[in-house]
């Protein structure tokens, strides 16, 4: 069964595979990219995915993503997944 998220007009339906919670930025960015050498790798590779999707972007900074944001709310969480796939 799909769960649904909504902002304003999109609503995003994702599959119950991953969880959707309170992720800290570092912790998500090591599940989406375990292999990289260092935790800071990490969040570099991370912040670049998300910036370069435009829509994903320009969306997390409406829901109060910033720069320097620690914590992901699970809204922003499920806008990444939705734009840029579950983490493997």
């Amino acid at each position: 069964m799909n769960k649904k998220y909504c902002f304003f007009d999109t609503v995003f339906s994702l599959p119950d595979e991953f969880p959707i919670r309170v992720y800290g930025k570092g912790e998500l960015s090591q599940l989406y990219f375990p292999h990289a050498s260092t935790a800071d790798g990490a969040r570099r590779s991370f912040v670049r995915m998300i910036t370069r999707c435009s829509s994903c972007y320009d969306m997390l900074c409406a829901m109060g993503y910033r720069k320097g944001s620690h914590l992901l709310t699970p809204l922003m969480v499920a806008c990444i997944v939705h734009h840029c796939g579950s983490p493997e």
